[in-house]
């Protein structure tokens, strides 16, 4: 059996069509000496955040907004809390994308980029907390937030590349998107209740976790390594 490697997260803010300010948002502490942070406006944009994270703007698929639109992404905070003992980023995304609302238009995400490029057998947790939320959406919003894990055949491979196997979704939100595949089973992973999708895309398959309709989980505490074996 070929060994799987787990080399790429990233926290993820799937846009379709949505309103003006619309910001998944965590609490930033304030010290009076915040950092000042880029903000992200053309479709590439990205910024390295203390070699820890890589925040994107991506603008993957924004021609597909038949009345245009835009988006802008910036970090808003990046501290190390002490309790927790981990490193907290905090950053929001401003977007307005109009036409075509089936289909996605960006992808503004949070890349993790050390810890990665192991074994699922060498990894022992993915711990995560994730507080976010709306501060203005409209009631057609079109758009999801997830974490995205990508499994590999090959230690040195790439996300959504020729190398890819699997890739692994857990949605905390869904309005009105539709995950990719069809529904296959109900498990139930860190002690709540999902519907898993199972679908292909190009050389991977795409597992999705999805909340119960109508669930939207705005403060998620987990570990992630539970869903490589669910």
């Amino acid at each position: 059996m070929v060994p799987q490697f787990a080399f790429f997260a990233s926290m993820l803010l799937f846009l379709a069509s949505a309103p003006l300010n619309a910001s998944p948002t965590p609490s930033t502490p304030s010290t009076g000496l915040e950092k000042r942070f880029k903000t992200l406006k053309d479709q590439w944009d990205n910024e390295n955040i203390s070699g820890r994270f890589i925040l994107y703007n991506n603008l993957w698929n924004k021609d597909k907004a038949a009345r245009g639109g835009f988006q802008r992404t910036e970090a808003t905070g990046y501290w190390y809390d002490g309790d927790r003992r981990t490193n907290v980023l905090a950053w929001q995304t401003q977007y307005n994308w109009n036409g075509n609302p089936r289909e996605v238009k960006t992808y503004a995400n949070a890349a993790l980029t050390v810890g990665l490029r192991k074994s699922i057998s060498a990894i022992n947790s993915i711990l995560t907390r994730w507080d976010w939320e709306y501060t203005a959406a409209s009631g057609g919003l079109t758009a999801n937030v997830a974490y995205d894990l990508w499994l590999s055949g090959s230690p040195n491979g790439e996300p959504h590349s020729k190398t890819s196997t699997f890739e692994i979704m857990i949605w905390i939100s869904n309005r009105n998107a539709g995950p990719t595949g069809t529904q296959v089973a109900t498990p139930n992973v860190g002690n709540k209740a999902w519907r898993l999708y199972q679908g292909q895309v190009e050389n991977w398959t795409v597992y999705s976790f999805i909340p119960p309709a109508g669930v939207e989980i705005t403060g998620y505490e987990a570990d992630l390594k539970l869903f490589l074996s669910a």
